[in-house]
């Protein structure tokens, strides 16, 4: 638990083996749903950016912690597709019948998995600086090389790769400007806009570096896998998505290059991609209204 946080962003529901599925709940709470999957590694505190821009467009936005982020108990040898049955019970709990997903960068492949495998409950996919199905031939290619090295790390070489969490969570909880060094982030000084220069980067913090921090508060290993969950086939006909996705991708993202929005498009039925000119990898937050706004539509008539 985090004290200093509004409790909406401390939420949690006990799920059917006992485990805990922490969550965050923002925007207009009478609105339709809307389930946000994170990034990797982060949180469910991303949902802090998205609160007025939800609440604008009518979204009851919730966004679950993945086992052994935050607030979320781990699942020892958990799969991407055992995240529906999460979501599922996640929804059964707070009374939600059908809703639509939201993934940004590594939420994507739970964002398609849970549309796949709960077709007559979702709505409308979106995607978000998506990463791609990494087994595809050309998937790494334009992706940074230090990004290349240390997902091989996570495919091949998993307590090397957790090892590296570790020093990155030791990083954000003791001198976070450094962790946010390392993760190419700055700390926004008045926590509105997510590329600010910083000005303190102390306490928990409702920003992309807070957001870090929280999913490895409990330590490396949830984080850890994710990202080798991630960089390997994800186990699931990823094109098989009956719900309308929309996706947006920023032409100037130097973490996950356009192609991987582009294969995503063409392989599904009802695909559309927008590409942002100036968008950069954090365009979830920048541009948050417009995304948020064009879901909204999908799913209301005219």
């Amino acid at each position: 638990m985090l004290p200093s946080l509004p409790e909406r962003f401390n939420r949690g529901v006990t799920l059917a083996d006992g485990r805990v599925l922490g969550y965050a709940e923002v925007g207009d709470l009478g609105g339709e749903p809307l389930l946000m999957f994170h990034g990797t590694p982060s949180s469910r505190l991303d949902a802090f950016w998205l609160d007025e821009s939800a609440r604008r467009s009518g979204w009851r936005l919730i966004a679950p912690d993945r086992p052994g982020h935050g607030r979320s108990s781990p699942q020892p040898g958990r799969a991407v597709v055992d995240w529906p049955a999460d979501v599922a019970e996640l929804a059964d709990q707070l009374g939600l019948g059908r809703f639509g997903v939201l993934g940004f960068s590594g939420g994507a492949p739970y964002a398609l998995v849970t549309a796949q495998q709960l077709p007559t409950r979702v709505t409308v996919v979106g995607l978000v600086s998506a990463w791609g199905p990494p087994d595809r031939p050309g998937a790494y290619h334009g992706v940074p090389l230090p990004e290349r090295a240390f997902d091989g790390l996570a495919r091949s070489a998993p307590l090397v790769s957790r090892a590296g969490f570790a020093v990155l969570r030791a990083l954000l909880l003791r001198t976070p400007r450094a962790g946010a060094a390392v993760l190419g982030l700055r700390v926004p000084a008045d926590r509105s806009d997510p590329k600010a220069p910083a000005e303190a980067a102390d306490g928990p913090g409702l920003d992309p570096v807070g957001a870090v921090r929280e999913a490895l508060r409990p330590g490396a290993a949830g984080p850890a896998e994710d990202l080798r969950l991630i960089v390997r086939p994800w186990g699931f006909p990823v094109g098989d998505v009956g719900a309308p996705v929309r996706i947006w991708h920023g032409g100037r993202d130097a973490e996950v290059p356009v192609h991987h929005a582009e294969f995503l498009c063409r392989i599904v039925a009802d695909g559309r991609l927008e590409v942002v000119a100036e968008g950069d990898h954090l365009m979830l937050f920048t541009e948050a209204d417009a995304i948020l706004a064009a879901l909204a539509a999908e799913i209301r008539p005219t």
